[in-house]
């Protein structure tokens, strides 16, 4: 999230992060390396992360205005200049904006 351009305290509630990062001491939310115009969140469908399921990522689809990568544990994105692509041997979806 720290890579977004957009990320704020509204983005932040959004993807279920505000909290954590209250708890880490952050009483302003803002980006620290604004590069980019999209959000990732991974772990789609990781037994490591259960609740990241199917209906996570429906319910995350249907409430961001934003481009969100949601990931799983065998996918990455890469940047090569203005080129955003998905390298993956797993599942992932690109929702919002």
């Amino acid at each position: 999230m720290i890579f977004s351009r957009h990320f704020d305290e509204r983005a932040a509630d959004l993807l279920g992060d505000l909290a954590d990062l209250h708890l880490l001491g952050e009483e302003r939310i803002k980006p620290a390396c604004p590069l980019f115009d999209w959000y990732v969140k991974p772990h789609l469908d990781s037994p490591s992360f259960p609740s990241r399921d199917e209906a996570w990522a429906d319910r995350l689809a249907a409430s961001v205005d934003f481009p969100l990568y949601l990931l799983d544990d065998d996918s990455a994105i890469r940047v090569r200049g203005e080129e955003v692509d998905v390298v993956s041997t797993g599942r992932w979806r690109l929702v919002g904006g």
